[in-house]
């Protein structure tokens, strides 16, 4: 899904919405004081979408005015959505912090509590966009007329060029690698709920063998655990291993991890604007505090079984094999913060 809106006249909005779909005819609303002020579709026709095979009729367009909302100039908190999806592609309220912001997701369970903390800081909001797809993930990424711009998501760092070329200040706060494979492990085993709601249908391709095999498994009768652990297919145990590395050097997930992969990984961190480790605690809200401006809360807490069930995993060998990249891009951002303490230390 592609969009924009090239103009807001404050009487009049316009832009456009291209669907996932090529022959849909977008569908959108605006929104005032939380109440539906219009809906309707598209009404311009954009031939350039057509041309490009984007879109069978380039139905797209839109120019919202009087005739769809009267005094549309006197809506301060206007919002327009895509009716499809619920995506709100526009906010008219000006954002606090003028920065183009993307938070990097590495959990299963993302922190939505934190991301819509970041709701009243950020004219463009974007929570979770990777539910969205990838293009929808592109056209966030694109500078665009709004400054102020919040988004986190899921995705495959090297998939997304506005990533890597200052389109966006991206942060990031990384868990200890332990944490992230218990989280992981629970939600494909079911126990968080629906495995659909946590993952992709690509991603549900990709990690088949390995939800046939824990689903409905215990995590936390660890003799039973520590058997299917030990005796993982290869396969299996690949499409399990090093998720913050393949995330970070890697373009799909079925994309295992290269020779050179920490160093890739590392080298990745090292142009983020923020990459906060677990082992200094409240570093990460400390420094968005002072990136932004002003204070923000922590990020979600790991749950207490998670912990439990880290703690478990780090005892079982195979485990620091599974995780053998992680583990060293974990300790490399660590090394560089306790070095950093120790300077201030003996400064």
């Amino acid at each position: 899904m592609l969009f924009n809106v090239e103009a807001d006249y404050g009487d009049e909005l316009v832009g456009y919405l291209v669907p996932d779909s090529v022959s849909e005819t977008p569908r959108l609303c605006v929104l005032g004081a939380g109440a539906l002020l219009w809906s309707g579709e598209a009404n311009e026709t954009r031939a350039a979408l057509v041309e490009a095979g984007r879109h069978r009729t380039g139905r797209c367009g839109f120019r919202i005015g009087p005739t769809e909302v009267g005094d549309l100039s006197r809506v301060p908190d206007l919002e327009l959505r895509d009716l499809a999806s619920g995506l709100t592609i526009y906010r008219r309220q000006a954002g606090a912090v003028q920065q183009r912001v993307f938070r990097l997701e590495t959990r299963l369970t993302p922190s939505l509590g934190f991301d819509h903390a970041m709701e009243r800081l950020f004219q463009g909001w974007y929570p979770a966009v990777d539910r969205f797809g990838t293009e929808t993930v592109d056209q966030v990424l694109v500078p665009g007329p709004v400054p102020s711009v919040y988004a986190s998501g899921r995705v495959w760092v090297p998939a997304h060029a506005g990533l890597a070329d200052g389109s966006a200040r991206v942060v990031v706060d990384l868990r200890d690698p332990h944490e992230e494979l218990a989280e992981r492990l629970a939600v494909l085993s079911g126990a968080f709920g629906a495995v659909d709601q946590r993952i992709t249908a690509r991603e549900r391709l990709a990690w088949r063998g390995a939800l046939t095999l824990l689903d409905g498994v215990d995590l936390f009768d660890m003799r039973r655990l520590r058997r299917v652990l030990t005796r993982l297919e290869p396969e299996i145990a690949a499409t399990l291993s090093n998720p913050l590395t393949r995330q970070l050097t890697c373009r799909v997930p079925g994309e295992l991890c290269g020779p050179n992969a920490v160093s890739a990984a590392l080298k990745t961190l090292a142009g983020f604007e923020v990459v906060a480790p677990a082992c200094v605690g409240g570093y990460f809200e400390t420094a968005l505090a002072t990136l932004f401006g002003t204070a923000v809360p922590s990020p979600a807490q790991t749950r207490d079984e998670i912990l439990w069930l880290a703690d478990a995993l780090a005892e079982i060998s195979v485990v620091d094999a599974i995780l053998e990249c992680d583990l060293m891009v974990y300790a490399s951002v660590s090394a560089v913060f306790e070095g950093l303490a120790a300077g201030m230390a003996h400064a």
